[in-house]
C-alpha cells in the first residue's frame, strides 16, 4: 500500500477519475469516482498519513442512521498537535485538505450534469459549492470566533459482522484483540493523539456530493490526559506494512506535550456529530479500491 505523509502531501499531485455510472450488488445505480495520487512509484489511490501528535478533541463520535437502530462511528481530529515540532506540519496538513475541497468543488462544476443532473458554468460555482459537503469544517463560537479547523474521519465496518475493520494499538505495539465498537469508545478518549492512514472518497447521493475521510488499516493511539506530559508510550513511525503485518516493529520516540493547548472545541461537539448524519446513507463496507480500478482498466 502506497501512502503519503502529512508533511509531503500536496493537493497538486491529486487526481480525480471521471465519474462513471455503475450498478452495485443490490442492483442499484450509483456514480463512482476515485481519488488518486501521483506517488514516486506511479498513480494509485490516495492514502494519507496523519501528522504526528494530531489530537481528537471529543473522542469517538457515535450517531444513529435515521431511526434504524444502526450507528456510524467517527473520530474527529482538530488542527492541534501535542508536540511543538508537529504544529507546522499539522497546519500544512489542514491547508492542503482545504485545497482539496476547492478541487472537489471545481470537479463538481465540470461534471455537474452527471452529479446534479444539470450543467453549471464556472461562474456558477457558488451553486455547486452549496451542494457540496467539505471534508474540512470550521465552526464558530457564540462571539463569532473561529474554532480550529476540524475533520471527522469515519470508521469502516465489516460487511458481515458490522464490527470495526481497524486494528487498534493503544500506548503499545500490540493490537487489541477482538475489537468491538465498545472497545473503540473506551480506548479513544478526548485529547488523545492519533496516528493512522486516511483515505479520501467522494460520495454522490441525490444531486448532492461531498468528500468523506475514512480510517483504513491500523490506528495508533497515545492516550493523553489534559494538561499533562506523555510518559512511557510507544509511537509507531512507519506504517509501510500496516495492512499485512499484525506485529509492527517497535520504535520508541519521545515528545513534549503542549500544555497550553487545552481543548476549546467542546462546545461544537454536538454540531459536529449532527453534520455527519448528512452523508450517513453512504455505505461503510470495506472496499478494495485498487481491485475496482483494475477491473475498470
Amino acid at each position: 500500500m502506497s501512502y503519503v505523509s502529512a508533511q509531503e502531501f500536496t493537493h497538486t499531485k491529486v487526481q480525480i477519475s471521471a465519474p462513471k455510472k455503475v450498478t452495485d450488488k443490490q442492483g442499484k445505480s450509483k456514480i463512482n469516482c476515485y481519488v488518486l495520487y501521483e506517488y514516486d512509484t506511479g498513480v494509485a489511490p490516495l492514502y494519507l498519513k496523519t501528522p504526528k501528535g494530531i489530537t481528537t478533541p471529543f473522542g469517538l463520535s457515535k450517531y444513529e442512521k435515521g431511526s434504524t437502530g444502526e450507528f456510524d462511528y467517527s473520530l474527529p481530529l482538530t488542527e492541534r498537535s501535542l508536540w511543538d515540532e508537529g504544529k507546522a506540519i499539522t497546519k500544512h496538513f489542514f491547508k492542503e485538505l482545504a485545497q482539496l475541497d476547492l478541487m472537489f468543488i471545481n470537479y463538481g462544476v465540470k461534471y455537474s450534469k452527471m452529479i446534479m443532473n444539470k450543467q453549471y458554468k464556472p461562474e456558477q460555482s457558488g451553486i455547486v459549492e452549496a451542494m457540496y459537503t467539505r471534508c474540512v469544517s470550521v465552526r464558530q463560537d457564540k462571539e463569532g470566533n473561529d474554532y480550529p479547523p476540524m475533520i471527522g474521519p469515519k470508521f469502516l465496518k465489516d460487511y458481515e459482522t458490522k464490527l470495526p475493520t481497524i486494528e487498534l494499538f493503544v500506548n503499545s505495539n500490540e493490537s487489541l484483540p477482538n475489537l468491538s465498537w465498545e472497545d473503540l469508545e473506551a480506548n479513544l478518549p478526548r485529547n488523545s493523539s492519533i496516528t493512522g492512514l486516511l483515505q479520501p472518497k467522494i460520495w454522490i447521493v441525490n444531486g448532492r456530493y461531498g468528500c468523506k475521510l475514512q480510517y483504513v488499516s491500523s490506528l495508533f493511539v497515545v492516550q493523553q490526559k489534559r494538561l499533562t506530559r506523555p510518559s512511557g508510550f510507544i509511537f509507531q513511525e512507519t506504517l509501510s506494512k500496516m495492512s499485512t503485518d499484525k506485529k509492527p516493529s517497535k520504535e520508541a520516540s519521545a515528545g513534549k506535550a503542549s500544555a497550553a493547548e487545552a481543548s476549546a472545541d467542546e462546545a461544537s461537539a454536538d454540531e459536529a456529530s449532527a453534520d455527519e448524519v448528512e452523508d450517513s446513507d453512504e455505505t461503510d463496507e470495506v472496499e478494495d479500491t485498487e481491485e475496482e480500478l483494475n477491473e475498470e482498466s
